[in-house]
């Protein structure tokens, strides 16, 4: 848990710098800059100026959906969606809490809440976490995560600065143009969420398959996912498609 006053910091001078550090990301061939191309750019300069491991942008909803919009790299994206796929992490704790979460040791009793995730950062060469929620009020509808590279504490400054990517982050996404505050969400984004009603069709497939409540119906499809080292995602499309059935002993294939 991060000190109030370190949360609540607004600092001008250190938005300057964190826009200045965003705009250098910009990449040849960069013509059309819409709000991902901005989230993809400010994942890069996250991860290069926090000398962290990755770092990737993910929407959110109350009903538990979650999808990954942008992130520093393919590992950055795979972490954040694999705790969609778990059911369990740092980035669905932030935003269930509204508060950012800090482990810099997964190793540590904190990051033992969520064991399989944290033994798969740990072997995907990740050290720690920060996820930060991005919220205006009381709405929170996505978090920006930064995998740390070291077990050291993180220090008060970065963390400041990482407080001030979310808040960029943040107005990128309630941007009509990429940049500017307290707008609708961004256009073209809503997919993000919309992509995981396949999801859902998929868990009411196996709740009715096996007489089972929604709740345990996920929890099957999640364990049978990471057995089998594929997404909810992946799960879902196969059982849509009639490739997969889960039965009460695992699954059987063909439908």
């Amino acid at each position: 848990m991060l000190d109030d006053d370190v949360v609540g910091r607004d600092d001008a001078a250190l938005r300057g710098l964190v826009a200045t550090l965003v705009a250098a990301e910009a990449r040849p061939g960069d013509q059309d800059v819409t709000a991902l191309v901005m989230l993809e750019r400010l994942c890069r300069a996250a991860m290069a100026h926090l000398e962290a491991e990755g770092t990737a942008v993910s929407l959110m909803s109350v009903r538990g959906s979650q999808g990954v919009v942008a992130s520093a790299d393919q590992r950055s994206f795979q972490l954040d969606e694999l705790q969609f796929s778990l059911g369990e992490g740092p980035s669905r704790e932030a935003f269930a809490a509204r508060r950012p979460v800090l482990v810099p040791n997964l190793d540590s009793p904190e990051g033992r809440a969520w064991p399989m995730f944290s033994t798969a950062a740990s072997q995907a060469g990740v050290c720690g976490v920060l996820s930060l929620p991005l919220q205006v009020g009381v709405t929170t509808f996505g978090v920006l995560t930064i995998y740390l590279a070291g077990t050291d504490p993180f220090p008060t400054s970065l963390v400041s600065t990482a407080l001030t990517f979310a808040d960029l982050a943040t107005d990128i996404l309630l941007s009509e143009e990429g940049g500017e505050p307290g707008r609708p969400l961004h256009p073209g984004l809503e997919f993000v969420l919309e992509y995981r009603a396949e999801i859902y069709q998929a868990q009411g497939v196996v709740s009715v398959d096996l007489g089972i409540g929604l709740s345990e119906a996920m929890a099957r499809m999640r364990a049978h996912a990471f057995a089998h080292q594929q997404t909810v995602a992946e799960l879902a499309a196969r059982i849509m498609a009639g490739e997969v059935r889960l039965d009460a002993a695992d699954e059987t294939e063909g439908r």
